[in-house]
Parts: structure tokens; C-alpha cells; sequence
């Protein structure tokens, strides 16, 4: 079986993580963000996220989450709220 993958690089507020989301709901199973862990097992390539979930800010929320429920804010530090 032949399973692939797809990880976005780049500053931060470029748009990752809305993109990420975008892919969700376009019926990507799982996705990440902030911490992908990527490494070798033999012949193949293996990405693991370190959890399951995404960061969105009020704009890429509201643009792309309409029926979802906001999370908690992530930090004191920033806006967005985890999904």
C-alpha cells in the first residue's frame, strides 16, 4: 500500500496552517501542526504528528470552519484558537 504525504515550510503567518485545514476538509484523514516528525524506517519515509489538530486564526477560522466548534485559545501569546 502506498500512502503519501504532504508538509508545508514556512514563516510564520504565511498561511500553513490554514492550508493545512483547507486539506482537512478537503478529506485529508489526518493532519498537523507545528510538529511533524519525519524519519527513515528502511526504505520508507514516515511522518508522525506530534498531535492531531490545528492552530487557525479568527479569519481562517470563520473562513473555513463553519461548522466546527472554536477550541480554547492556544496561548496568552497569540489570537488562535486549536481545532
Amino acid at each position: 500500500m502506498r500512502i503519501g504525504g504532504c508538509a508545508f515550510i514556512g514563516e510564520a503567518g504565511t498561511g500553513k496552517s490554514t492550508l493545512a485545514a483547507s486539506f482537512h476538509l478537503a478529506g485529508m484523514h489526518a493532519f498537523c501542526d507545528d510538529c511533524l516528525v519525519i524519519r527513515e524506517d528502511g526504505k520508507r519515509i514516515v511522518a508522525t504528528p506530534a498531535y492531531l489538530g490545528v492552530r487557525l486564526g479568527d479569519d481562517s477560522f470563520e473562513a473555513l470552519m463553519t461548522e466546527a466548534e472554536r477550541g480554547l485559545p492556544v496561548d496568552q501569546y497569540t489570537s488562535k484558537s486549536r481545532l
